[in-house]
Order: structure tokens, then sequence, then C-alpha cells
């Protein structure tokens, strides 16, 4: 039997927090330019908008993802590795353009990658315990018939 809670919480904690990011600069993505930047060029709140609505999309898949049962391990790990790529970049943007970036904009930044890490570790540990699930059907040929048993639990 496969375990997938673990992994399916995390991913339903990730998809609230992405959802939840993604509103807010979906709906103040000019307050958030004028909080996190020095001094925003005119292209950043349209940047952060774009970036709101990725964070949504990606949020509506988690809950797909947390939602289903039977949830692979190969799945919740590429989730693993896209959460490792924003904590990658969340690192590089602030080593070479922390200049940018003003005191609270910093603060956001590493607040966000906190809570992206703990969700990684989460959904690492959890997809650890996902087993590939055993099969209950067992087809055989018996005196020139296909004879398919299914064993129940």
């Amino acid at each position: 039997m496969t375990t997938t809670t673990t992994a399916r919480l995390f991913l339903g904690l990730n998809a609230a927090f992405s959802v939840l990011i993604g509103l807010e600069l979906l709906f103040f993505s000019n307050a958030v330019s004028n909080l996190v930047f020095f001094n925003p060029a005119s292209w950043v709140p349209p940047l952060l908008l774009g970036l709101g609505f990725g964070l949504i999309l990606f949020g509506l898949d988690l809950v797909i993802m947390a939602t289903n049962r039977f949830v692979t391990k190969k799945e919740v790990m590429l989730i693993v590795w896209m959460d490792v790529g924003w904590l990658i970049a969340s690192a590089a943007l602030i080593f070479f353009d922390g200049y940018l970036f003003t005191e609270k904009g910093l603060l956001v930044i590493d607040i966000v990658a906190i809570f992206v890490a703990i969700f990684a570790l989460g959904q690492y540990l959890g997809a650890r315990q996902i087993l590939p699930p055993e099969s209950l059907v067992r087809i055989s040929s018996e005196g020139g018939a296909l004879i398919a048993r299914l064993r129940t639990h």
C-alpha cells in the first residue's frame, strides 16, 4: 500500500501559500513593487502580475496533486525540484541584484524562501514514503483461456 499522506499534506500547504501569494501579486502588484524595490521600473508591476498568475496556476496544480491519493513519488519529486529551483533563484537574485531591493523586499524574499524550503523538505520526506502500488489483478493463460484474478484485501 502506498502512503501519500505526508507528501499530500505539504503539497496542500504549498498550494495554499502559492495561491495566497499569487492573489496578493495579482491584486496588489503596484503596492508590492513599491514595497520591495527601491526604484521600480515601469515593467516591474506587470512582471509581478505575471508571477502572481503563474503562482495561482502552480497552486491549483498542487491542489489537484494534493487531493490525489495515488500521487506518485515522481510527481512529488518534480515539485520538490521546482521548489529547489525557486530557492536557487531567490539566492541568486539577492546575491547578484540585492542592491535593487529595499530591506523589506529582502525580508520578503527571505521569508518566502523559508516557507518554500519547508514545503520542499516536507514533500521530499513524504515522497520517500511513497511505494509503488501492488497490482490487484493477475492475468494468466490456462488451457488457451485468458484468466484474470482479482485479489481483495
